[in-house]
């Protein structure tokens, strides 16, 4: 047995259930207007000229559910401002169902706002797809491996958008030639290529400029290696500029990453 329907009226921005009205069943013609034939009668088009109401109007399950699951107003939390300036966290009663979109009534329309009203909505809906209702998401890859469990980890603190990417830049290997100190030990040499390591690390820029000074004041801080002199950077992705050990500038959806240090 179905059950009753919502019917949603975008005038007044209400759902509401609402009577069968009875109707008689005259022919009518594209103005409206009923059909008469030659003695002026209306005809009918059916036998019975008249079809009483049945009640409350039921059926279309889905849209009722998905008008309920929207437009109810779902329990504010703490950290949520109250448009009409009370406390009242609205919610329903009865169990956890809604969405915040009562929220945003007051609010103006900018990027912020439609990225809040898209969460509200996924959030209201996400039961049609734990319960099977609705198909699977298609609007996206699912992550697996590391990016999966990222994605996992951001899940409860996401901003406001609706699906959530976790996305890796490619490498840019960035190889360094240093004159001036070949001769210096190998626990010397060490501690460049992790210092080196450390300022990419810390200091790469993704698609964009990373600059050399970073990794120069970072070799400069190793006991040992005064003299040096930074000769040549190579990278893999992007350019060098300006001279040929100048800043590294990744392509985009790439970052720096060491690569080896020549002595020369």
């Amino acid at each position: 047995m179905p059950d009753i329907a919502t019917i949603w009226d975008p005038d007044s921005g209400t759902g509401d259930w609402v009577l069968s009205v009875p109707q008689l069943n005259l022919l009518v013609d594209e103005n409206g207007n009923s059909v008469v034939d030659d003695s002026a009668a209306p005809i009918w088009t059916d036998i019975e000229a008249y079809t009483a109401g049945t009640g409350l109007l039921a059926g279309n399950d889905l849209v009722t559910a998905v008008l309920i699951s929207l437009f109810t107003d779902a329990t504010a939390d703490t950290e949520d401002t109250i448009p009409d300036g009370t406390t009242d966290p609205r919610g329903w009663w009865a169990g956890d169902i809604g969405s915040k979109f009562w929220l945003r009534t007051r609010s103006k329309q900018t990027p912020t706002v439609l990225a809040l009203v898209k969460s509200d909505f996924a959030n209201a809906l996400q039961w049609l797809l734990d319960d099977g209702v609705a198909a699977d998401e298609t609007r996206a890859t699912e992550a697996t491996g590391d990016q999966l469990t990222v994605a996992n980890a951001l899940y409860d603190v996401q901003p406001v958008t609706v699906l959530l990417y976790s996305v890796a830049p490619e490498p840019n290997t960035v190889n360094l030639t240093i004159a001036g100190i070949s001769g210096v030990s190998t626990s010397v040499k060490n501690a460049i290529a992790a210092a080196f390591a450390s300022a990419l690390q810390t200091g790469a820029v993704p698609g964009g400029t990373t600059n050399i000074s970073a990794i120069q004041g970072a070799i400069e801080s190793v006991p040992g290696s005064a003299g040096f002199v930074l000769t040549n950077v190579a990278v893999s992705n992007g350019t060098v500029t300006p001279g040929s050990a100048g800043n590294i500038q990744s392509a985009g959806g790439y970052l720096p990453v060491p690569g080896t240090i020549t002595y020369a």
